[in-house]
């Protein structure tokens, strides 16, 4: 006799993992935050890229991340940025300004955007985006993340799943990804 498992449909499932995220104060995450296996350290002046699928109309005000272990400590210069990328890396569409002092404490981070004209950054077309992290530090901080090498670029769609471009000094207006990243850093947004 089948279980009641057997009936699950992939509604139901994605219904019961938008609860959780909303219980928890976000709507969409790169992968579920159950999936992070342990915290790595983050390397001054690289941005790290994390796809994530948004909606056309979703407005997006914070990005979020976990942080654990060791928290970030001497920042300097633009401090700690957070931003959200077309999925090409070709465009900067909403970026935070200096988010270091959330930084100092573990837990789950919420890091807010800038408003532009006055106006929370509002998603133009369903899509993959990619939200970014830079830091700019003595000690970075180390951040919950999914198996190693457990994404990567997609070339065949064009769609990088983690990325980093080392060296920068700020969010650039376009990003050159100079490397499918190995991290699968957890980001969210609410």
């Amino acid at each position: 006799m089948p279980t009641a498992f057997a009936f699950n449909t992939a509604q139901q499932h994605a219904e019961r993992q938008r609860a959780n995220m909303e219980a928890h104060g976000y709507y969409a995450e790169t992968f579920p935050f159950n999936a992070t296996s342990n915290n790595t350290i983050s390397i001054t002046g690289t941005v790290y890229l994390q796809a994530i699928g948004l909606a056309g109309g979703d407005v997006v005000t914070n990005i979020l991340m976990a942080l654990g272990g060791t928290a970030g400590s001497g920042f300097s210069g633009i401090g700690a940025k957070v931003g959200i990328y077309n999925k090409a890396g070709t465009s900067l569409l909403a970026s935070s300004g200096d988010v270091s002092g959330q930084l100092a404490a573990s837990g789950t981070r919420t890091m807010p955007l800038a408003l532009v004209a006055g106006q929370p950054f509002v998603v133009p077309s369903t899509d993959t985006y990619l939200l970014a992290f830079l830091g700019i530090a003595t000690t970075m901080p180390t951040f919950a993340k999914g198996m190693v090498g457990a994404t990567n670029a997609n070339s065949a769609n064009s769609i990088t799943y983690t990325g980093a471009q080392a060296s920068q000094t700020d969010l650039p207006a376009s990003l050159t990804i100079s490397a499918a990243g190995t991290l699968a850093y957890w980001m969210a947004v609410s």
